[in-house]
């Protein structure tokens, strides 16, 4: 990757609300607009535009969610 691509920071939230999302859970009243912007922001990082980052955390946060 270019080190020249925007850089953003993501929560395990971010991962949680789209996964609950597409597996038609319901999230927080209010949080469909975030949910929406984290799915295209991790899409725009798959086609090299730009650059997500996360903690390693975040994985054990994503794990031990409740369903």
């Amino acid at each position: 990757m270019s080190k020249g691509l925007p850089k953003i920071y993501f929560d395990a939230c971010c991962f949680i609300d789209i996964v609950t999302h597409q597996l038609g859970g319901k999230i927080e009243a209010g949080r469909e607009n975030h949910t929406w912007y984290c799915y295209n922001l991790l899409k725009a990082s798959q086609n090299g535009e730009i650059q997500v980052f996360s903690s390693q955390l975040t994985i054990v946060e994503c794990l031990s969610a409740k369903k």
